[in-house]
């Protein structure tokens, strides 16, 4: 709709050469939607109207009128391997939620978690029909905040977590957590990376990981030291710094990660990397 505000575009591909557009529009006072549509490899529209109707169709609504919990509402949009999405969001309650989109656009929304926030999604399925995902976000139940993880079938919905999810360092988390990261381990597991504040002040943040097997129990006993992204500056808050994690194909039973991270350690900006194997 011309007349309607829309942002934050993404596109990913579908089946048969199709692709699905995922976007937020304007709802007033503050808040907005989540819609999206399919399109086929010739133009038409499946989630909408005709072509003959674009001008007034804005798609199938997927979420509709809340208030982002940061600039935008969704915080990423991936294939569910059978034609459809799943699409990540975020609130400013703050909470995280999850919904599916299938490929005939039937729109499945799951329970949302409170206290969560700065989510991230991974397809961890082994199969190329159908996709699991963990999601990892920030949770904060009281005390300091965690990270911690779900696992959601296309088919059935959430399989591991629980409601507010599974606390993925092993332990007991008397420092808080932040800024969570997720691949998979090649093996239907997930890598999770994150940076924390256990030896404060001393060190600003250091990274630690843990990996996840399918049935969400935690490999290692203790959490895996990373590295400790550096800053000439000793930037006072975690999410200045960059990171990312990937999956290393080490030929191990379970694949671990391959993390990387910006550091100031030198007279410019670099790029650092660490691996972690079993």
């Amino acid at each position: 709709d011309a007349a309607v505000t829309a942002r934050n575009p993404y596109i990913i591909t579908s089946l048969a050469g199709n692709a699905i557009v995922v976007y937020e529009t304007d709802a007033g006072g503050g808040n907005w939607s989540i819609r999206a549509k399919r399109i086929r490899s010739d133009g038409s529209f499946v989630w909408a109207d005709s072509l003959a109707n674009e001008s007034t169709d804005e798609g199938i609504a997927v979420i509709t009128n809340v208030t982002p919990g940061s600039t935008y509402l969704i915080r990423n949009v991936i294939s569910n391997g059978s034609g459809g999405c799943w699409v990540l969001y975020e609130t400013s309650a703050p909470s995280v939620g999850l919904v599916q989109v299938s490929e005939a656009g039937a729109v499945t929304a799951y329970t949302v978690v409170s206290n969560a926030s700065r989510a991230q999604i991974a397809s961890v399925s082994t199969v190329t029909a159908g996709t699991d995902v963990v999601v990892v976000y920030e949770r904060y139940p009281g005390g300091p905040g965690i990270i911690a993880a779900q696992r959601y079938n296309y088919l059935s919905g959430l399989t591991q977590g629980g409601v507010n999810g599974l606390q993925v360092s092993a332990g007991t988390v008397s420092y808080s957590q932040f800024s969570p990261r997720v691949c998979a381990d090649g093996n239907g597991g997930a890598v999770i990376s994150w940076l924390d504040s256990r030896y404060y002040p001393s060190i600003y943040y250091s990274m630690y990981t843990q990996h996840l097997t399918t049935a969400f129990a935690r490999i290692y006993t203790t959490d895996r030291y990373v590295g400790i992204p550096y800053r000439d500056t000793q930037v006072p808050s975690p999410y200045g710094i960059e990171h990312m994690i990937l999956r290393w194909n080490d030929g191990g039973t379970y694949n671990d990660g391959v993390y990387f991270w910006s550091d100031e350690r030198g007279t410019s900006v670099d790029l650092y990397f660490q691996s972690i194997t079993n």
